[in-house]
Order: C-alpha cells, then structure tokens, then sequence
C-alpha cells in the first residue's frame, strides 16, 4: 500500500507499517485468523474487539480494486476519533487496515466526503506479491 502524500511515516516493524498526518492515519499489518472465510473472519475480529455495539459492520469493500475485505467503523472507543478497520483474506493470509480520522482534525476535520475519498483512495493502493 502507500500512504497518502501529506502523511509522515511513522513506523515499519518490518510487517506493520503505519502512517498519519493531522487529519487521518492508516497502519496495515497482518492479522491471525483460523477463519475459512471473510464473514467469519469478521464475526471473529468484532468478537475480539469489542463486539458489534463497538465495532459496527458496514458493507464489504473491495481493496486493490480486486480483494474482497470486510468493513467496520468504530465511533465509540475515542470519541476524538473514527475508527475504520477493513480485513483481507487471500491465500493463507489475512490483513488488517486501520484507517483513523482524527476529531478534531489538524488543520481542520475532514468532510464525511473527505473521509470516503481517502478510504477509496487508501484501499485502491492494496497490492499483494501475486498482483
């Protein structure tokens, strides 16, 4: 994935990689899973995080403009931000893409419109070593 232009990097723990700037900040890393499909790799992550009164399922997205990835938004834990998580399966591996945006953010908040379009922008980005 990259990141946006206006963010800094913040880290690569050589699996984990995580980026921000004022506004938003996105990390990707790898996730364990002994699930069988997208579904039940998300019943399984909101389970773990909270459960669904925490982590609210949205539609299925797609990243890469080809992977299927599951959707939950999190408005609850810090209510100085949003909290986008998107899971990926392919192959033998899962993913997770923590997309954040920042309440308030610096030097102003993102528009709901602002927010999407950096989504879309983010997961259009996803790359496996297969692509």
């Amino acid at each position: 994935m990259r990141a946006l232009d206006t963010y800094k990097h913040l880290n690569d723990y050589g699996i984990v990689q995580g980026w921000n700037d004022g506004q938003s900040a996105m990390t990707f890393s790898p996730s364990l899973t002994q699930a069988k499909s997208l579904d039940a790799f998300a019943r399984e992550w909101i389970r773990e995080h909270g459960g669904p009164e925490v982590k609210v399922r949205q539609d299925d997205a797609v990243a890469g403009g080809k992977y299927s990835a599951w959707h939950v938004v999190d408005t609850t834990s810090d209510p100085s931000q949003v909290q986008h998580d998107f899971g990926i399966m392919f192959l033998d591996s899962a993913w997770l893409i923590d997309i954040t945006f920042y309440l308030p953010g610096v030097p102003e908040t993102l528009t709901e419109e602002e927010q999407q379009q950096v989504v879309d922008s983010l997961l259009a980005t996803f790359k496996t070593d297969l692509d």
